[in-house]
């Protein structure tokens, strides 16, 4: 993540791309290469990636957090408010089992 918040986003997402070759269910590569594709203007890549993460970890925020910002950069709204929607139910649970 450290060569997309430098702005070396194409040398970013060739180290997530080999991370998924050898590991195609990582989900935080996953996340950090649709991140990344976002940054790049590449929505429907990165809205690819973030979907499979979400399927795989339906309880990672962060991954339903930049869903639903790739959604809405790609004006897809009530898709966006799904996960955005999800993603603060999950917060909301996560803070509760804290504080239980």
């Amino acid at each position: 993540i450290v060569h997309a918040l430098q702005g070396r986003l194409d040398e970013a997402i060739g180290y997530y791309q080999n991370a998924l070759k050898i590991h195609p269910d990582y989900v935080k590569a996953l996340n950090n290469l649709g991140r990344t594709l976002v940054l790049d203007g590449k929505l429907d890549e990165a809205i690819l990636h973030l979907q499979k993460a979400v399927n795989l970890a339906p309880y990672f925020i962060q991954a339903h957090q930049n869903l639903g910002a790739a959604l809405i950069r790609a004006e897809r709204h009530d898709e966006a408010a799904i996960h955005l929607h999800q993603a603060q139910q999950l917060q909301v649970d996560k803070h509760r089992a804290n504080t239980d």
